[in-house]
């Protein structure tokens, strides 16, 4: 977990919050924060840009949602012969979005490896909503790694409720 990310989370929820790091340890979230009486799981995104190479798309102000990975696996699944032994590799295809169980998901987004933003969102609010709006969405393969589909999601469209914004210059202030 990057330093700016703990901050972040200290600076927003508490200096004395305990943050146990579950990165690639489940599917379900990726820190466990507790502070005191309260405990609550929050999923984590950093999305890399650089200048003149694809600094664009950080003014699209939209966050990517993981739907499907894996689709070259997927597309030679054989159907009929669905068992145990394959179970796995298909929840793996199954993007985040569906196996994530958090109460935060949170944005940091970097330009030339310096923090841009970040997106704070309340995560139960967002995925019921966004869910019951899952049409509206445009959809985008990427290839860069496993195959992903990823549902495009403006700021914009969120209910303003649902998350914080905040640029480099106020994440930085006290």
């Amino acid at each position: 977990m990057k330093d700016c990310i703990t901050e972040y989370i200290k600076q927003r929820y508490g200096d004395k919050i305990i943050l146990n790091d579950y990165e690639n340890k489940n599917y379900c979230f990726d820190i466990y924060a507790t502070d005191r009486n309260i405990n609550f799981p929050i999923e984590y995104k950093q999305r890399y840009f650089e200048t003149g190479k694809n600094d664009k798309y950080l003014q699209e102000y939209d966050i990517l949602i993981e739907l499907i990975q894996s689709t070259p696996y997927l597309k030679n699944l054989d159907i009929q012969r669905i068992n145990n032994n394959n179970i796995y590799d298909i929840n793996i295809s199954i993007g985040w979005f569906y196996k994530c169980y958090s109460r935060r998901l949170i944005f940091f987004r970097f330009l030339d490896n310096n923090l841009f933003d970040i997106i704070d969102i309340d995560f139960e609010l967002f995925k019921g909503w966004f869910m019951n709006n899952i049409n509206i969405f445009s959809l985008q393969y990427s290839n860069k790694t496993t195959g992903t589909i990823n549902s495009v999601v403006k700021l914009k469209d969120i209910p303003k409720g649902y998350f914080l914004y905040l640029k480099k210059q106020e994440t930085n202030a006290k």
